[in-house]
């Protein structure tokens, strides 16, 4: 199987894309310790519901872009879960 030279700048495009923009696993594990401490509890009170809507995939312009650019919901979702007991 052949590919053209556009093709394969397309691939690699995609391919480096999913990979910039997903959460690292180191994120949402600091998020959670973070939230989970004694001293975030308070921070956590003011964010579950922002953590909720974006677990539900809901985008909150100045929130999910630039404190958590790239996270899926299910990243929301485990910080919830983690963070809450479930």
């Amino acid at each position: 199987m052949k590919i053209t030279k556009q093709e394969l700048k397309q691939i690699i495009k995609e391919e480096t894309s999913k990979v910039l923009h997903e959460a690292a696993p180191a994120d949402v594990e600091a998020a959670i310790a973070r939230f989970s401490s004694p001293e975030g509890q308070m921070q956590w009170n003011m964010a579950r519901n922002d953590f909720q809507w974006m677990a539900d995939g809901e985008h909150i312009p100045g929130v999910s872009d630039e404190y958590y650019k790239g996270w899926r919901p299910e990243d929301f979702q485990a910080v919830i879960n983690a963070v809450e007991g479930r």
